[in-house]
């Protein structure tokens, strides 16, 4: 699709009644850099281009992507098709990547910052985020009471 990527060189999946439990890919070393702040906007236009092919590529963390000879290489990931509310599905992985990289809000267009998707997306990320805290501290607390 003309995105860096390592290149695949094992797959398996464990199957249990036909359906998919377990899996992993190998994929061959790529010598490069950790994607820092002063890459965001190379890294937010790989991810744009991505989204604009109708594909999210899951975890879009900062650290989830290689500086190689100057360009962005896509590494820890899964290529997907959004299946309900794609608008939404990629503004979540943009509002993620903010997430990781708050620099990297600046580098916004206009129309990004005040999509409704990515206002929504910013909600339902944080929700999501403070309800696995709200879990992790019952269960931290049901380990202390026993």
């Amino acid at each position: 699709m003309g995105f860096g990527a390592p290149e695949p060189v094992l797959a398996c999946e464990q199957r249990h009644k036909g359906v998919v439990v377990d899996s992993f890919v190998c994929y061959r070393f790529v010598e490069g850099r950790p994607a820092g702040s002063k890459d965001a906007g190379k890294v937010l236009s790989a991810l744009r281009a991505l989204h604009k092919r109708d594909y999210l590529r899951s975890d879009a963390q900062l650290a989830n992507f290689l500086i190689v000879e100057d360009s962005v290489t896509f590494i820890d990931f899964r290529l997907k098709k959004p299946r309900f509310f794609p608008q939404l599905q990629k503004a979540r992985e943009v509002d993620r990547f903010l997430r990781s990289c708050p620099e990297a809000s600046e580098l916004l267009s206009g129309e990004e910052a005040s999509s409704i998707w990515l206002w929504l997306a910013t909600r339902l990320e944080a929700a999501s985020f403070g309800i696995r805290s709200l879990k992790r501290r019952i269960r931290e607390w049901k380990k202390a009471e026993r």
